[in-house]
């Protein structure tokens, strides 16, 4: 397939792009800064130049701006994996919820339109964060306002390709952890019981879906 990606330089969507390009897949591959220079030499910056040579980069590309639009008029995608999301300060409960949503949908009626006229598909990526998506079918609601910006995320979109006939999937993600990852909570456990200390859980409530990003990108690309 031809695949437009967003998001290739965070963690799940460098294991995502690699894998998809490793099965044979075109890969077109956006990105928000005008070079790979422009990402540092942190792991942020690792993982851009590593997923360089499995992609064809387009550089200086956020969703739905002039240029991503461009891109779409220009070439003709079997799927548009739109795997990016504002993120700035998710963990805090003074997360611009309304903010968020804009950035993620942004022009999203362009977009869709110019799907719908190449007969391509949209896949989003969700998360367990989102109203409904935790704790499996329990339907529980969103965990955090970042969550709730998700699941506003999701609605728009599905909306959107509900109207226009494009075929709409979102492939929820749950807690991956693996190389090439900023530490968080599976390194934190490893780095405490290897010092020979006890761990805290200080979000008891948060069940964690522990995944092998080796394993779950797999799973993405099957379902893409």
């Amino acid at each position: 397939m031809k695949i437009l990606f967003t998001g290739a330089s965070s963690f799940t969507g460098y294991w995502f792009v690699s894998k998809l390009a490793e099965q044979g897949n075109d890969v077109c591959a956006t990105f928000t800064r005008s070079s790979g220079e422009d990402y540092g030499g942190d792991v942020r910056g690792e993982r851009v130049a590593r997923v360089l040579d499995k992609c064809r980069p387009a550089f200086g590309c956020r969703f739905g701006d002039d240029a991503f639009l461009a891109l779409l008029k220009d070439e003709r995608f079997d799927l548009l994996c739109h795997h990016a999301a504002d993120v700035t300060n998710y963990r805090s409960p003074d997360f611009d919820v309304a903010a968020a949503v804009a950035s993620n949908t942004f022009q999203a009626d362009q977009v869709v339109k110019r799907l719908e006229a190449q007969g391509g598909s949209l896949l989003l990526t969700g998360s367990f964060f989102e109203p409904g998506e935790g704790a499996g079918s329990d339907g529980v609601p969103a965990f955090s306002p970042y969550g709730v910006s998700k699941g506003q995320t999701a609605d728009r979109f599905r909306d959107l390709c509900q109207s226009t006939g494009v075929r709409f999937g979102k492939f929820v993600i749950p807690n991956p952890f693996g190389p090439w990852e900023v530490p968080r909570f599976i390194s934190y456990l490893a780095r405490t019981w290897a010092a020979g200390e006890v761990a805290t859980v200080r979000t008891p409530a948060y069940i964690r879906d522990n995944i092998h990003v080796s394993l779950l990108a797999p799973a993405y690309v099957q379902f893409c």
